[in-house]
Protein backbone atom coordinates (compact mmCIF):
# COMPACT_ATOMS: atom_id res chain seq x y z
CA UNK A 1 0.00 0.00 0.00
CA UNK A 2 1.33 3.63 -0.95
CA UNK A 3 -0.13 6.62 0.06
CA UNK A 4 1.25 10.42 -0.76
CA UNK A 5 0.60 13.77 -0.21
CA UNK A 6 2.01 16.50 -2.01
CA UNK A 7 0.90 20.42 -1.38
CA UNK A 8 2.05 23.57 -2.46
CA UNK A 9 0.42 27.22 -2.98
CA UNK A 10 -2.21 25.71 -2.54
CA UNK A 11 -2.10 22.99 -5.21
CA UNK A 12 -1.77 19.39 -4.58
CA UNK A 13 -1.49 16.01 -5.73
CA UNK A 14 -2.63 12.96 -3.72
CA UNK A 15 -2.33 8.85 -4.72
CA UNK A 16 -3.37 6.27 -3.45
CA UNK A 17 -1.74 3.19 -4.74
CA UNK A 18 -2.27 -0.77 -3.51
CA UNK A 19 0.04 -3.51 -5.37
CA UNK A 20 0.81 -7.26 -5.07
CA UNK A 21 2.39 -10.46 -6.60
CA UNK A 22 0.98 -13.86 -6.77
CA UNK A 23 2.80 -16.74 -7.77
CA UNK A 24 0.89 -19.93 -9.04
CA UNK A 25 3.23 -22.70 -9.16
CA UNK A 26 6.87 -22.98 -10.17
CA UNK A 27 6.18 -21.13 -13.31
CA UNK A 28 2.99 -19.06 -13.24
CA UNK A 29 2.86 -15.66 -11.95
CA UNK A 30 0.26 -12.60 -11.80
CA UNK A 31 1.00 -8.92 -10.37
CA UNK A 32 -1.00 -6.06 -10.57
CA UNK A 33 -1.21 -2.71 -8.93
CA UNK A 34 -4.60 -0.16 -8.67
CA UNK A 35 -3.76 3.75 -8.35
CA UNK A 36 -6.43 6.61 -7.52
CA UNK A 37 -4.71 10.11 -7.78
CA UNK A 38 -6.43 13.59 -7.38
CA UNK A 39 -4.90 16.72 -8.17
CA UNK A 40 -5.41 19.84 -8.38
CA UNK A 41 -3.27 23.17 -10.08
CA UNK A 42 -2.53 26.29 -9.10
CA UNK A 43 -5.52 28.31 -9.94
CA UNK A 44 -7.49 25.02 -11.34
CA UNK A 45 -10.11 22.96 -10.11
CA UNK A 46 -8.91 19.68 -8.91
CA UNK A 47 -9.39 17.04 -11.29
CA UNK A 48 -9.09 12.91 -10.69
CA UNK A 49 -8.41 9.94 -12.61
CA UNK A 50 -7.36 5.88 -11.92
CA UNK A 51 -4.78 3.94 -13.25
CA UNK A 52 -4.60 -0.02 -12.83
CA UNK A 53 -1.85 -2.36 -14.52
CA UNK A 54 -1.48 -6.19 -14.55
CA UNK A 55 0.62 -8.54 -15.77
CA UNK A 56 0.51 -12.48 -15.98
CA UNK A 57 3.35 -14.37 -17.21
CA UNK A 58 4.35 -17.85 -17.37
CA UNK A 59 7.99 -18.76 -18.17
CA UNK A 60 9.22 -22.57 -18.66
CA UNK A 61 11.55 -24.35 -20.77
CA UNK A 62 9.18 -24.79 -23.46
CA UNK A 63 6.16 -22.83 -23.06
CA UNK A 64 6.27 -18.79 -22.27
CA UNK A 65 3.43 -16.48 -21.58
CA UNK A 66 3.30 -13.10 -21.19
CA UNK A 67 0.25 -10.66 -20.59
CA UNK A 68 -0.06 -7.10 -20.24
CA UNK A 69 -3.29 -4.43 -19.84
CA UNK A 70 -2.60 -0.88 -18.69
CA UNK A 71 -5.58 1.63 -18.37
CA UNK A 72 -5.08 5.03 -17.80
CA UNK A 73 -7.30 7.72 -17.13
CA UNK A 74 -7.09 11.13 -18.43
CA UNK A 75 -7.16 12.66 -15.35
CA UNK A 76 -4.63 10.42 -13.51
CA UNK A 77 -1.40 12.32 -12.43
CA UNK A 78 1.81 11.20 -10.70
CA UNK A 79 4.27 13.92 -10.76
CA UNK A 80 6.16 12.12 -8.39
CA UNK A 81 6.11 8.15 -10.13
CA UNK A 82 7.13 7.60 -14.13
CA UNK A 83 3.81 7.40 -15.79
CA UNK A 84 4.71 9.25 -19.27
CA UNK A 85 1.36 9.04 -20.91
CA UNK A 86 -2.21 8.83 -19.62
CA UNK A 87 -5.58 8.41 -21.03
CA UNK A 88 -5.25 5.18 -22.97
CA UNK A 89 -6.50 1.30 -22.79
CA UNK A 90 -3.87 -1.53 -23.80
CA UNK A 91 -3.09 -5.05 -23.60
CA UNK A 92 -0.69 -7.10 -25.16
CA UNK A 93 -0.31 -11.01 -25.34
CA UNK A 94 2.70 -13.23 -26.38
CA UNK A 95 2.91 -16.86 -26.35
CA UNK A 96 5.83 -18.80 -27.06
CA UNK A 97 6.75 -22.46 -27.76
CA UNK A 98 10.23 -24.04 -28.04
CA UNK A 99 11.08 -27.12 -29.00
CA UNK A 100 14.72 -28.32 -28.09
CA UNK A 101 16.64 -30.99 -29.53
CA UNK A 102 18.50 -33.62 -27.29
CA UNK A 103 21.78 -33.52 -29.99
CA UNK A 104 22.66 -31.54 -33.06
CA UNK A 105 23.57 -28.27 -34.01
CA UNK A 106 20.18 -27.00 -33.37
CA UNK A 107 19.39 -25.39 -29.60
CA UNK A 108 16.05 -25.12 -30.22
CA UNK A 109 13.03 -23.52 -32.35
CA UNK A 110 9.71 -22.68 -32.85
CA UNK A 111 6.95 -20.26 -33.02
CA UNK A 112 5.79 -16.70 -31.36
CA UNK A 113 2.40 -15.38 -31.51
CA UNK A 114 2.02 -12.01 -29.78
CA UNK A 115 -1.13 -8.97 -30.62
CA UNK A 116 -1.55 -5.73 -29.35
CA UNK A 117 -4.30 -3.56 -28.91
CA UNK A 118 -4.42 0.17 -28.15
CA UNK A 119 -7.56 2.16 -27.57
CA UNK A 120 -8.30 6.04 -26.80
CA UNK A 121 -10.40 6.75 -24.13
CA UNK A 122 -13.29 7.31 -25.85
CA UNK A 123 -13.22 4.03 -26.81
CA UNK A 124 -12.01 4.04 -30.70
CA UNK A 125 -9.11 1.59 -31.38
CA UNK A 126 -6.25 3.46 -32.03
CA UNK A 127 -3.28 0.75 -32.55
CA UNK A 128 -3.50 -2.84 -33.26
CA UNK A 129 -0.75 -5.12 -34.16
CA UNK A 130 -0.87 -8.95 -34.66
CA UNK A 131 2.48 -10.70 -35.17
CA UNK A 132 3.13 -14.44 -35.76
CA UNK A 133 7.18 -15.24 -36.20
CA UNK A 134 9.40 -18.70 -36.13
CA UNK A 135 12.73 -18.36 -35.11
CA UNK A 136 15.90 -21.34 -35.01
CA UNK A 137 18.70 -21.17 -32.39
CA UNK A 138 21.51 -23.13 -33.42
CA UNK A 139 24.78 -23.29 -31.78
CA UNK A 140 27.22 -20.04 -31.30
CA UNK A 141 24.74 -17.94 -31.18
CA UNK A 142 23.55 -18.15 -34.61
CA UNK A 143 19.83 -17.46 -35.29
CA UNK A 144 17.27 -17.79 -38.24
CA UNK A 145 13.62 -15.61 -38.21
CA UNK A 146 10.67 -15.25 -40.13
CA UNK A 147 8.15 -12.69 -39.02
CA UNK A 148 4.47 -11.64 -40.15
CA UNK A 149 2.83 -8.75 -38.84
CA UNK A 150 -0.76 -6.72 -39.92
CA UNK A 151 -1.48 -3.77 -37.89
CA UNK A 152 -4.12 -1.19 -37.69
CA UNK A 153 -3.36 2.55 -37.11
CA UNK A 154 -5.65 5.49 -36.69
CA UNK A 155 -3.88 8.88 -38.00
CA UNK A 156 -5.51 12.43 -37.87
CA UNK A 157 -8.38 10.59 -38.07
CA UNK A 158 -7.81 7.98 -41.20
CA UNK A 159 -7.42 4.32 -40.49
CA UNK A 160 -4.81 2.33 -42.07
CA UNK A 161 -3.77 -1.16 -42.19
CA UNK A 162 0.08 -1.47 -42.86
CA UNK A 163 1.71 -4.55 -43.04
CA UNK A 164 5.09 -6.00 -42.84
CA UNK A 165 7.36 -9.40 -43.68
CA UNK A 166 10.47 -9.55 -42.01
CA UNK A 167 13.30 -11.79 -42.46
CA UNK A 168 16.30 -11.91 -40.26
CA UNK A 169 19.48 -13.82 -39.40
CA UNK A 170 22.53 -13.41 -37.14
CA UNK A 171 25.73 -15.51 -35.77
CA UNK A 172 28.92 -15.24 -33.95
CA UNK A 173 30.02 -18.75 -35.54
CA UNK A 174 33.57 -17.21 -35.38
CA UNK A 175 34.84 -15.76 -32.18
CA UNK A 176 36.79 -12.62 -34.28
CA UNK A 177 33.33 -12.06 -36.61
CA UNK A 178 29.63 -11.48 -35.67
CA UNK A 179 27.54 -10.53 -38.78
CA UNK A 180 23.82 -9.79 -38.55
CA UNK A 181 21.03 -8.89 -41.18
CA UNK A 182 17.34 -7.62 -41.59
CA UNK A 183 15.13 -7.56 -44.34
CA UNK A 184 11.63 -5.67 -43.81
CA UNK A 185 9.25 -5.20 -46.61
CA UNK A 186 5.74 -4.74 -46.40
CA UNK A 187 3.17 -1.66 -46.36
CA UNK A 188 3.63 1.91 -44.25
CA UNK A 189 2.54 5.02 -43.64
CA UNK A 190 3.60 8.24 -45.12
CA UNK A 191 2.70 10.34 -41.87
CA UNK A 192 4.28 13.81 -43.39
CA UNK A 193 2.39 14.30 -46.44
CA UNK A 194 3.15 17.11 -48.93
CA UNK A 195 0.77 20.23 -48.03
CA UNK A 196 -2.56 19.55 -50.33
CA UNK A 197 -2.33 15.45 -49.58
CA UNK A 198 -3.94 13.35 -47.14
CA UNK A 199 -2.04 10.85 -45.19
CA UNK A 200 -1.78 7.28 -47.67
CA UNK A 201 -0.63 4.27 -47.24
CA UNK A 202 2.73 3.51 -49.67
CA UNK A 203 5.01 0.44 -50.15
CA UNK A 204 8.01 0.12 -47.69
CA UNK A 205 11.68 -1.66 -47.31
CA UNK A 206 14.58 -1.80 -44.53
CA UNK A 207 17.53 -2.88 -44.37
CA UNK A 208 19.94 -3.83 -41.70
CA UNK A 209 22.87 -5.46 -41.54
CA UNK A 210 25.64 -5.06 -38.84
CA UNK A 211 29.17 -6.71 -39.14
CA UNK A 212 31.56 -6.64 -35.88
CA UNK A 213 34.87 -7.32 -36.03
CA UNK A 214 36.76 -8.29 -33.08
CA UNK A 215 39.98 -9.06 -33.94
CA UNK A 216 41.88 -8.70 -30.43
CA UNK A 217 40.83 -8.90 -26.87
CA UNK A 218 41.23 -5.28 -27.08
CA UNK A 219 40.04 -3.67 -30.25
CA UNK A 220 36.22 -4.32 -31.32
CA UNK A 221 35.08 -2.41 -34.55
CA UNK A 222 30.78 -2.46 -35.46
CA UNK A 223 29.83 -1.16 -38.60
CA UNK A 224 26.33 -0.77 -39.14
CA UNK A 225 24.43 0.22 -42.64
CA UNK A 226 20.43 1.00 -42.37
CA UNK A 227 18.14 1.72 -45.49
CA UNK A 228 14.92 2.83 -45.39
CA UNK A 229 12.42 3.63 -48.69
CA UNK A 230 8.51 4.05 -49.25
CA UNK A 231 7.06 4.27 -52.22
CA UNK A 232 3.57 4.81 -53.97
CA UNK A 233 1.78 1.98 -54.66
CA UNK A 234 0.16 3.33 -57.77
CA UNK A 235 3.39 3.87 -59.81
CA UNK A 236 6.33 3.11 -57.21
CA UNK A 237 7.58 7.06 -57.32
CA UNK A 238 10.06 7.27 -54.30
CA UNK A 239 8.96 8.98 -51.53
CA UNK A 240 11.83 9.03 -49.74
CA UNK A 241 14.96 7.06 -48.73
CA UNK A 242 16.71 7.38 -45.70
CA UNK A 243 20.07 5.97 -45.13
CA UNK A 244 22.03 5.72 -41.86
CA UNK A 245 26.38 4.26 -42.03
CA UNK A 246 27.90 3.98 -38.27
CA UNK A 247 31.21 3.27 -37.42
CA UNK A 248 32.26 2.32 -34.19
CA UNK A 249 35.11 1.54 -32.30
CA UNK A 250 35.74 0.46 -29.11
CA UNK A 251 39.63 -0.17 -27.32
CA UNK A 252 40.87 -0.95 -24.09
CA UNK A 253 44.05 0.02 -23.22
CA UNK A 254 44.41 -1.91 -19.97
CA UNK A 255 41.88 -2.30 -17.22
CA UNK A 256 40.96 1.21 -16.15
CA UNK A 257 41.66 3.16 -20.07
CA UNK A 258 39.29 2.84 -22.79
CA UNK A 259 38.40 4.64 -25.97
CA UNK A 260 34.80 4.55 -27.52
CA UNK A 261 34.68 6.43 -31.19
CA UNK A 262 31.87 6.62 -33.64
CA UNK A 263 31.24 7.85 -37.05
CA UNK A 264 27.72 8.55 -38.13
CA UNK A 265 26.78 9.51 -41.64
CA UNK A 266 23.04 10.19 -42.38
CA UNK A 267 21.00 11.23 -45.56
CA UNK A 268 17.56 11.26 -45.82
CA UNK A 269 16.36 12.11 -49.83
CA UNK A 270 12.46 13.17 -50.52
CA UNK A 271 10.34 14.10 -53.03
CA UNK A 272 9.19 17.60 -52.16
CA UNK A 273 5.62 16.69 -54.08
CA UNK A 274 4.93 13.35 -52.24
CA UNK A 275 6.57 14.57 -48.59
CA UNK A 276 6.80 17.54 -46.27
CA UNK A 277 10.93 16.48 -45.95
CA UNK A 278 13.53 18.09 -46.73
CA UNK A 279 16.67 16.52 -48.43
CA UNK A 280 19.14 16.19 -45.09
CA UNK A 281 22.84 14.76 -45.07
CA UNK A 282 24.73 15.04 -42.17
CA UNK A 283 28.14 13.77 -40.23
CA UNK A 284 28.96 13.03 -36.38
CA UNK A 285 32.15 12.20 -35.33
CA UNK A 286 31.73 11.52 -31.06
CA UNK A 287 35.04 10.65 -29.02
CA UNK A 288 35.22 9.60 -25.56
CA UNK A 289 37.62 8.62 -23.92
CA UNK A 290 37.50 6.64 -19.90
CA UNK A 291 39.59 5.77 -17.05
CA UNK A 292 37.48 4.20 -14.68
CA UNK A 293 38.85 3.31 -11.22
CA UNK A 294 36.03 1.06 -10.16
CA UNK A 295 32.44 1.56 -10.87
CA UNK A 296 31.29 5.32 -9.90
CA UNK A 297 34.54 6.44 -9.44
CA UNK A 298 35.69 7.54 -13.26
CA UNK A 299 37.20 10.51 -15.41
CA UNK A 300 35.26 10.86 -18.83
CA UNK A 301 36.57 12.98 -21.77
CA UNK A 302 34.34 13.49 -24.70
CA UNK A 303 33.81 15.35 -27.76
CA UNK A 304 31.26 15.56 -30.61
CA UNK A 305 30.88 17.68 -33.81
CA UNK A 306 27.42 17.37 -35.74
CA UNK A 307 27.88 18.76 -39.40
CA UNK A 308 25.04 19.18 -41.72
CA UNK A 309 23.85 20.58 -45.02
CA UNK A 310 22.64 23.95 -43.54
CA UNK A 311 24.15 27.23 -44.19
CA UNK A 312 22.83 31.23 -42.73
CA UNK A 313 21.50 33.62 -45.74
CA UNK A 314 21.96 37.03 -44.71
CA UNK A 315 19.07 39.79 -45.13
CA UNK A 316 16.74 41.38 -43.12
CA UNK A 317 15.78 38.16 -41.61
CA UNK A 318 18.68 35.65 -41.61
CA UNK A 319 17.17 32.51 -42.60
CA UNK A 320 18.87 28.49 -42.46
CA UNK A 321 18.72 26.96 -45.86
CA UNK A 322 19.42 23.74 -46.87
CA UNK A 323 22.69 23.03 -48.86
CA UNK A 324 24.39 20.48 -51.07
CA UNK A 325 27.13 19.31 -48.71
CA UNK A 326 27.47 18.73 -44.40
CA UNK A 327 29.90 21.29 -44.05
CA UNK A 328 28.48 23.42 -41.10
CA UNK A 329 28.67 22.68 -37.57
CA UNK A 330 25.82 22.77 -35.43
CA UNK A 331 26.48 21.09 -32.49
CA UNK A 332 29.49 21.09 -31.23
CA UNK A 333 30.34 20.00 -27.37
CA UNK A 334 33.47 19.12 -25.18
CA UNK A 335 33.59 17.78 -21.64
CA UNK A 336 35.03 16.72 -18.84
CA UNK A 337 33.35 14.33 -16.05
CA UNK A 338 34.31 13.41 -13.10
CA UNK A 339 32.67 10.47 -10.41
CA UNK A 340 33.63 9.45 -7.64
CA UNK A 341 31.53 6.93 -4.82
CA UNK A 342 32.15 7.30 -1.46
CA UNK A 343 31.90 3.48 0.40
CA UNK A 344 30.95 3.17 4.13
Amino acid sequence: VLTTDREFAGSFNRMFAIDGRLTLGPTWSVAGQLARSRTAKLDESPVGGSAAVVHVGRDGRNFDVDGNYLDFDPGFSAPLGFVKRVGYRQTDQKVKYRWRPAAGPVVNYGPQVSTLFNWRPDGRLQDREVAAEFEVELKRNTQVKVERIDAFELFRDHPFRPDATIASAETEWFKWLAVSAEYTWGTAVNHKPAAGLDPFIGRATTADVTLTLHPTSRLRVEQTYIRSTLDTREDSSRIFTDSLLRMKLNYQFNRQLSLRAILDHASLVADPALAKLEHERSWTPDVLLTYLVHPGTALYLGYTDRHENLTVFPGPVPALRRTAEADTSVARQLFVKVGYLWRF
